[in-house]
């Protein structure tokens, strides 16, 4: 007995394929008759196919235009609605407790010597006669201007 091999490439047995329903269909397949399309038929049909592919290309064309606009769209109302804030708070102004002023303070002073100082200077050494006196009065003398 020869098998054949159905979609999953399993061998099918001829004996189930002579089955009386098999037959029966088989018979049935048989009798009906030849139809060739005709060209009129397949014309119409290339023709609803043809209207569809276009339908379908202008639906890109407009997907591909609208969405960067919707996008931009999107973006520029956010920005505007962060950035320009139409509704403007004002910030609340919490009262001077004491131990956080001065430790603000402190830290301000300090990051205003060190910009001063910079690496190179210790804070004793920024605190001359040079931040004391107008330089005008007599701390500049002329080999220093000579120099620059």
């Amino acid at each position: 007995m020869r098998s054949r091999m159905n979609l999953d490439h399993n061998p099918v047995e001829d004996s189930r394929l002579n089955t009386p329903g098999q037959v029966a269909i088989r018979s049935l397949v048989s009798a009906l008759p030849e139809e060739e399309v005709s060209m009129a038929w397949r014309s119409s049909l290339n023709q609803q196919l043809m209207q569809i592919a276009a339908k379908k290309q202008r639906r890109k064309r407009f997907l591909w235009i609208a969405s960067p606009i919707a996008g931009l769209s999107v973006a520029s109302a956010l920005a505007f609605v962060v950035m320009l804030q139409p509704f403007a708070h004002k910030p609340i102004v919490r009262p001077d407790t004491g131990i956080e002023s001065a430790i603000l303070a402190d830290h301000y002073s300090s990051t205003i010597l060190s910009d001063v100082t910079s690496a190179g200077l210790n804070s004793t050494e920024v605190s001359t006669e040079a931040n004391v006196k107008d330089p005008e009065q007599g701390i500049w003398n002329e080999s220093d201007v000579e120099s620059l």
